[in-house]
């Protein structure tokens, strides 16, 4: 405990430093318990309810840890809770408002956090629903409001930039879809309509763009267009674990020196964020310096 910043060699100090470390943890949920065995018991067992499914779904996500993967045991009991959706899917026209939108967000994440590949049906209800919203998403002033969907009785409306990053990571999810089934005109066409919108991405959503390109290029085996690719994606120190991604681009096509120094700079930089927050454990940056290690 002496080690411990303003400590030195008072005991007082140093005990309650402790003692307020202990009562930190003891309140509040366990976040290593995610998602909780309670938080499905309220979720509907089909489809006939899917606004509060949907609102179930979204309290998880906003509780979620921030695992760069999801621990096995953690990731048994999401899939166990979300299998069932991969067959009973509501049609896009039942749903009213936005409410189709956020259902296909929100099984889109839980299905990545699964380590699950999206499924043909789920593609095709994807692209239904981004193409419903596309144009009020890259358009909103000139497209007509959508009436807002009902959630556990209240109405409840997207701001026009939720419209946006849902259609943008919607897309995303197709654009991996379309390259792992070989599907490269889809692939394309659906990059053609992200990169009329760059400017509106967000950070993480521009760099997981950045990284999509890459991996078409190397599926493609095109060695020349991912070189291109790589040069083109700056590194962002806000954002290290996505240079940690490309460093493992670099090395995948024999550039180890190259891979070697943004590890390191990715690593310098996560540590720095950790060191911001010494009183919380951060289980997304701790996750990401790990695999970063």
């Amino acid at each position: 405990m002496s080690k411990c910043p303003g400590v030195e060699r008072d005991h007082y100090v140093a005990l309650e430093l402790f003692v307020d470390y202990l009562r930190s943890h003891r309140a509040g949920q366990n976040p290593l318990d995610w998602p909780s065995a309670g938080d499905d018991d309220a979720a509907p067992t089909s489809t006939d309810d899917p606004a509060s499914l949907t609102s179930t779904w979204r309290s998880q996500r906003r509780r979620y840890p921030g695992w760069v993967t999801l621990p096995a045991d953690r990731r048994l009991t999401l899939w166990l809770n979300t299998q069932r959706w991969t067959r009973d899917l509501p049609t896009v026209e039942s749903l009213p408002g936005t409410l189709d939108l956020e259902f296909a967000y929100e099984l889109a994440w839980r299905m990545e956090k699964c380590l699950c590949p999206i499924l043909d049906n789920q593609a095709k209800f994807i692209r239904s629903v981004t193409d419903r919203h596309w144009r009020s998403a890259t358009f909103p002033a000139s497209a007509e409001p959508s009436p807002p969907a009902r959630v556990d009785g209240s109405a409840v409306g997207l701001a026009t930039e939720d419209v946006q990053h849902m259609c943008h990571y919607l897309l995303l999810t197709l654009m991996r879809y379309y390259r792992e089934e070989g599907l490269s005109d889809e692939w394309q066409e659906t990059h053609g309509r992200l990169r009329e919108v760059t400017a509106t991405l967000s950070s993480e959503n521009l760099a997981r763009l950045r990284y999509e390109r890459a991996l078409f290029a190397l599926f493609s085996m095109n060695l020349q267009e991912l070189n291109t690719r790589l040069a083109e994606w700056p590194c962002n120190d806000a954002l290290p674990f996505w240079a940690a991604r490309k460093a493992g681009l670099l090395a995948e096509i024999g550039r180890i020196d190259e891979a070697q120094r943004v590890l390191e700079q990715s690593l310098e930089a996560i540590r720095t964020k950790l060191n911001l927050t010494p009183t919380k454990t951060n289980y997304a940056l701790v996750s990401q310096e790990s695999f970063v290690m």
